[in-house]
């Protein structure tokens, strides 16, 4: 929470702040009496009249919990979005960030994901770039048309292969393309 605050201070402009639980998006506006919030508590009206204070810059700070703001509004205000809680869905966080990254968007856009290590942030990071890596490898061509799968198994098809053997093959593929990535 913190951290957040910290970072909208110091941008000194629009900024839409994105948190997956109520309780975290309340604490990080806080401090920020020119601040809306938006939960999914609220009525739809009063989503929208929010929605159009961010929109007209009356509120420079808009936070939101990903479920309730991150799909079907505009908030191109801002330029700047900050993914103060993730998501274990990689297209929830793309959504969120798709409000400020859009079609008239004329101004260049950053989004800061906040992860400390020791986290459950950093978990679930560490899973979304497993899981992005894992989909990635398995559809990556090597050498000619054979896929990982098939260079791992040496099988060239998976109807020839035991349930055990499908599933050692999956790990395989997971530890080669988490290490694609740095990972340990």
């Amino acid at each position: 929470v913190k951290a957040a605050q910290e970072l909208i201070r110091s941008c000194g402009e629009p900024v839409v702040v994105w948190t997956w639980h109520r309780d975290v998006a309340a604490a990080i506006a806080k401090p920020f009496p020119n601040a809306v919030v938006v939960t999914g508590a609220e009525s739809r009206k009063k989503r929208d009249e929010k929605i159009d204070l961010f929109k007209s810059g009356s509120a420079n700070v808009f936070v939101s919990t990903m479920a309730a703001g991150g799909l079907g509004i505009d908030l191109t205000t801002a330029r700047i979005t900050v993914q103060a809680e993730m998501s274990w869905t990689a297209a929830d966080m793309s959504q969120a960030e798709g409000r400020v990254f859009r079609s008239g968007q004329l101004k260049p856009c950053v989004t800061y994901w906040l992860i400390a290590d020791d986290t459950i942030e950093q978990h679930i990071v560490e899973a979304l770039w497993r899981k992005a890596n894992f989909a990635a490898a398995l559809g990556q061509e090597l050498s000619g048309d054979r896929k990982m799968m098939s260079e791992v198994t040496g099988a060239k098809s998976l109807e020839a292969l035991s349930d055990e053997e499908i599933a050692q093959s999956l790990l395989s593929v997971i530890e080669k393309s988490f290490d694609l990535v740095g990972g340990d």
